[in-house]
């Protein structure tokens, strides 16, 4: 979402929100949880370092901190309506806000995309590993969604040509 030659603060911030999308993924394979003592100063990180690398790009990162928790709280709230469970937790829209405030709205779509691809791939190689398909096993989605927002950040969104 920056445009031009990145300064040395994108740099460093970059190696930031790479390290804590590593974190968060980590923690999320091993407990399922996405602890708000990362993902909410790293959307405060995120539209910080907006503000300052580009003041004019603040409002699309803000419309995506907005936007990623706004969807994913939708997404929560109809899934436990239709299926009677929960299937998502509220601390994957937390790190949706925050990969919002880093990379703006506009590539917000590519981050589910890669995500949903690559968790969609991982549940199919462990099915045909295992020989069956379990319908109740939980799955840790931030994980696949660090994985997107990173892919994201380093590659920038998928276009169409």
């Amino acid at each position: 979402m920056f445009g031009g030659a990145a300064s040395p603060l994108l740099t460093w911030g970059g190696v930031l929100f790479g390290a804590a999308l590593g974190l968060l993924a980590l923690i999320d394979i091993r407990s399922y949880r996405l602890p708000d003592v990362i993902t909410l100063p790293l959307m405060l990180a995120g539209l910080a370092i907006a503000f300052v690398v580009d003041v004019d790009s603040v409002l699309p990162h803000a419309i995506g901190a907005a936007a990623g928790f706004i969807s994913f709280a939708i997404v929560r709230v109809a899934y436990r309506y239709w299926r009677g469970h929960e299937g998502l937790g509220l601390g994957d829209a937390k790190l949706m806000a925050a990969v919002g405030a880093w990379i703006g709205w506009d590539r917000l779509p590519t981050v589910v995309l890669l995500a949903s691809l690559s968790a969609l791939l991982a549940v199919t190689v462990v099915a045909a590993l295992e020989q069956r398909l379990d319908l109740q096993r939980r799955l840790p989605f931030g994980a696949y969604l660090a994985l997107g927002a990173w892919l994201v950040w380093i590659f920038g969104p998928l276009t169409v040509v």
